[in-house]
């Protein structure tokens, strides 16, 4: 049985896990197509980056029914177009589609429950509250006593814009005068508040989540971040690694933590290069990959080339780099419109490819791996190459 599960989203990890696991089922997390091929007999499965290897579904195809298989294909948005294009046998055995609806992470929801019901404090980085919680006043440093007094005596607030450790006293001293009756939601303070709770409500890229499990030896890690909710605090304390730094307030939030949202433009120029396009990797503050492009994020964006015939053919490179005293080897492959699979070469510190067809249109994976046996995946950045005539007028 094959079912899809469109729109689907970390947040909908866990209480997924949860239901397959019912009845003591084996249930197994695959991702890429590949593993499906290893997946034990009558398990349940969740496969996840389907279109990623997609040809490979057509072969795995006997495998789901010789071994008695559920599998649960996890469908992101252009995963459906992919899989039409390049496993239209597998798409076709697909007997059913639930539509995965948008929804915040259990732990999430209860941390609001905590601040909005039980008079609790929390440190909230996430989606913002305006959206959330409209209803519930938003306060800041430059706001009045008696405005700040009034609302806490009235309800729960939220306090934006908190930049150090005194505007944070200030905030609970006047929370003491109104009676503590009512909670607080700090909006991503720039340090943590005393006897706040800090959550970080988006949850976890779950692939990275399971590699941070299986590095410190927890059992089928995979299936434990997902019974984890992919909660980065979570996983952390779990993994035995040390807590990400607060935020600046105000400012924009890592990719990791904002992960399957851009990080950056819709798309990037580059007109009519001289030399090797070249694209920086590097972690990020929950250790995930970041591909960049001058500065500028690339991941989830499209990396537009325009030149002319001149600056055929064109070579982009990614280089290796250095964290956390590691050094990281970057890797990359990227499939063609004849659905072909591409190894990138490597050289001593980089891996590069050389797109000379006039135009293209390739979808590039990038991995790094790190000498102690560490990987991280940047995910999808899709790079377009064309030719075009006076390209000093785009």
């Amino acid at each position: 049985m094959i079912v899809g599960l469109e729109g689907a989203h970390p947040a909908c990890a866990g209480p997924l896990i949860e239901r397959l696991l019912e009845g003591e089922a084996q249930v197994s997390v695959c991702f890429g197509a590949h593993e499906l091929l290893e997946a034990p007999e009558g398990a349940r499965v969740v496969l996840l980056h389907a279109a990623r290897d997609a040809e490979v579904l057509n072969l795995a195809r006997p495998v789901v029914s010789e071994r008695r298989l559920r599998v649960f294909v996890w469908l992101r948005p252009g995963d459906r177009r992919e899989l039409s294009r390049r496993a239209r046998d597998f798409l076709d055995w697909m007997q059913e589609t639930i539509d995965v609806p948008d929804f915040l992470p259990r732990h999430a929801l209860e941390a609001l429950h905590r601040a909005l019901e039980d008079g609790r404090s929390i440190s909230w980085e996430g989606p913002p509250l305006k959206t959330l919680v409209p209803e519930v006043p938003a306060l800041s440093p430059s706001s009045g006593e008696d405005e700040v007094l009034a609302a806490m005596q009235r309800g729960p607030v939220v306090i934006r814009n908190v930049h150090d450790a005194d505007e944070s006293r200030r905030f609970a001293a006047l929370h003491r005068a109104a009676a503590n009756r009512f909670g607080i939601i700090w909006e991503a303070p720039a340090v943590l508040p005393e006897h706040a709770e800090r959550v970080i409500a988006d949850p976890l890229d779950w692939e990275v989540a399971a590699g941070w499990l299986d590095d410190a030896g927890v059992e089928d890690p995979r299936v434990e971040a997902a019974r984890l909710d992919l909660e980065p605090i979570a996983i952390l304390r779990r993994a035995g690694r040390e807590h990400p730094p607060m935020f600046a307030a105000g400012a924009e939030r890592p990719s990791a933590i904002r992960r399957g949202t851009p990080s950056g433009p819709a798309s990037l120029r580059v007109i009519s290069p001289s030399s090797p396009v070249t694209l920086t990797a590097e972690l990020d503050r929950l250790g995930q990959l970041v591909l960049r492009y001058q500065g500028s994020p690339l991941e989830f964006s499209t990396l537009h080339v325009i030149g002319d015939a001149a600056s055929l053919p064109l070579k982009i490179e990614i280089h290796d780099f250095y964290a956390r005293g590691r050094h990281w080897t970057t890797t990359a492959h990227h499939h063609d419109e004849d659905h072909q699979v591409h190894a990138w070469s490597r050289q001593e510190d980089r891996c590069s490819f050389d797109l000379g067809d006039t135009e293209g249109d390739v979808v590039v994976d990038v991995v790094a791996s790190s000498d102690e046996g560490s990987r991280t995946q940047a995910g999808r950045l899709r790079i377009k190459v064309a030719i075009a005539s006076g390209t000093q007028q785009l």
